[in-house]
């Protein structure tokens, strides 16, 4: 897992090997020095155009979803006071019962999800630690919650750096680069960055045009109202 330097240092190199990066992306201040926006168009054929305007850390090149303050402030309230909590209850249950989490991994291992029986032993010897670590990362999370509202009220720009700093915690708990590797128990998404402007590792997809970015969002909107339909439906 990358830590914040290091993303900070790949990134840098990145913008001295490409001086107008910031031309190319459209990157324009909205709010925020650090976390600003760059905006991505695309033309779809019968459609029309769409527009997309991500949040940017331009010391770190992670693209965020395009919320406005208003929203993230509200998403904090809700998950500080409700969802953290309970959150942080169930899955310290969870791991605590021992015989869930190992008769989990047999079944993945039975299915063929998972490689060998070291991972399953890893796994379940994470589940042990996790019992001590859920609860410590989950009142460390709401607290981060309680300060991003009380910080958001004389400088309301902090919600932006407060949603990346939780969005870390979140992934530090869970041993991820990324929330894509693991999203059963995320409860924050949109707090993780949804795409970085240049590739992580070698071999990595190349950096993503503003036209691509545009697409990907707009058909992964379409995914999720498609889904939503699709459990309405089913209950009727």
């Amino acid at each position: 897992m990358q830590t914040f330097d290091q993303r900070r240092a790949t990134f840098q190199t990145f913008k001295r090997e490409n001086p107008n990066w910031q031309v190319t992306y459209q990157v324009c201040q909205r709010d925020s020095p650090i976390y600003q926006r760059i905006r991505c168009c695309w033309n779809e054929p019968g459609v029309g155009r769409h527009v997309y305007q991500p949040v940017l850390n331009v010391a770190t090149g992670d693209i965020f979803n395009d919320l406005s303050r208003r929203y993230i402030f509200l998403i904090h309230l809700g998950l500080a006071v409700y969802v953290r909590p309970l959150h942080m209850l169930l899955k310290t249950a969870w791991h605590l019962s021992i015989i869930a989490p190992f008769f989990f991994e047999i079944f993945e291992w039975a299915c063929g999800r998972r490689k060998n029986s070291h991972v399953c032993m890893q796994n379940m010897k994470d589940s042990m630690a996790d019992i001590v670590r859920t609860p410590l990362y989950g009142l460390t999370l709401v607290a981060h919650h309680v300060i991003a509202l009380v910080r958001a009220l004389y400088a309301p720009n902090t919600l932006y750096q407060m949603r990346d700093q939780i969005g870390a915690l979140e992934r530090r708990l869970y041993r991820v680069e990324t929330f894509h590797e693991r999203k059963a128990w995320f409860a924050t998404f949109c707090f993780s960055p949804a795409k970085n402007l240049i590739p992580r590792h070698q071999g990595d997809d190349p950096a993503p045009s503003l036209e691509m970015l545009a697409q990907r969002h707009v058909q992964n909107l379409r995914n999720s109202w498609g889904a939503l339909k699709g459990v309405y439906k089913s209950s009727l």
